[in-house]
């Protein structure tokens, strides 16, 4: 662009137990995340190949990529691409809805434990999406006050400027709320793999 120059630092970014993403050379790659063996090259299809936001199932068998569409005339449009990591397939793409706030659109992108569905966090509430079909099935507004989240079996804990909410993943009750230094936000929230811990950073 003219005389801008933008550097790309290529850095692990995403990992579960078994699989690693990073982006190289506008490419995204899938790492074993044991043995450092490269996996996948591949290129998104219908949203921006640079900039998003990546998660990988639990399993390390999915892989999705939320970002603006790149062949949509509007730039508030968005979608989701999911990725098929033992295939090396690419699955399918489907809208999503941004929640905008102070010119953010999206907190975060995660798979459900069981990998059945997508939940995509604005900055006001979380969107589910059925990850089969790429259909939106409910939303749920645990916390208005939504930077971070985490989702586990039965849980979600979303962080925010005035600490961490945890709620019931399905009805969206509130069941512990965690305060926090108001000049402090929560920067990432996890759960362990049982969701019987969770861990937050400040």
């Amino acid at each position: 662009e003219g005389e801008r120059v933008t550097f790309l630092e290529i850095k692990e970014s995403k990992i579960t137990d078994n699989v690693a993403w990073c982006v190289s050379s506008q490419h995204h790659q899938l790492t074993d995340a044991g043995t450092g063996k490269v996996l996948w090259w591949f290129e998104t299809k219908e949203v921006d190949n640079r900039v998003g936001i990546p998660a990988i199932s639990a399993d390390g068998k999915k892989f999705v990529f939320l970002a603006r569409h790149s062949n949509q005339p509007t730039k508030d449009v968005f979608g989701a691409e999911i990725f098929d990591v033992c295939s090396r397939r690419w699955e399918r793409a489907f809208q999503v809805q941004p929640d905008q706030l102070s010119g953010k659109i999206f907190s975060g992108v995660q798979f459900t434990p069981d990998g059945k569905q997508l939940v995509v966090g604005g900055w006001s509430k979380l969107r589910f999406y059925d990850a089969a079909s790429g259909k939106q099935l409910r939303e749920l507004a645990p916390s208005k006050d939504l930077y971070v989240f985490a989702v586990s079996q039965h849980h979600v804990a979303v962080g925010g400027k005035k600490g961490v909410v945890i709620a019931d993943l399905k009805s969206g009750d509130v069941l512990k709320e965690i305060r926090n230094r108001e000049d402090r936000p929560i920067e990432t929230t996890h759960f362990s793999p049982d969701g019987k811990w969770l861990v937050y950073y400040v």
